[in-house]
């Protein structure tokens, strides 16, 4: 059983969207390696988006999100400006 909170969800369909994994092939993915592990069954899905597809490096916001914090911060920009 996986815990996979919103920023897990949106990390894993930014991983779809640029065509890294396929949605099913990434959880099949992340399934089959972590069944070879002895630890808590109940795993945190991050984990294993960090583990299995080297998130660290390439883990970002989906471009929905990146585009509407950098529409935020150009207005918070313009406001302080003032």
């Amino acid at each position: 059983m996986y815990f996979i909170s919103v920023d897990d969800f949106d990390y894993l369909v930014r991983l779809v969207h640029d065509g890294r994994c396929g949605l099913a092939e990434a959880i099949k993915r992340i399934r089959e390696a972590d069944r070879e592990r002895k630890t808590d069954p109940l795993l945190l899905f991050r984990y294993s988006l960090n583990n299995h597809f080297s998130c660290n490096k390439y883990m970002q916001m989906p471009k929905y999100l990146e585009d509407e914090l950098e529409e935020v911060m150009k207005t918070l920009k313009e406001k302080l400006a003032m």
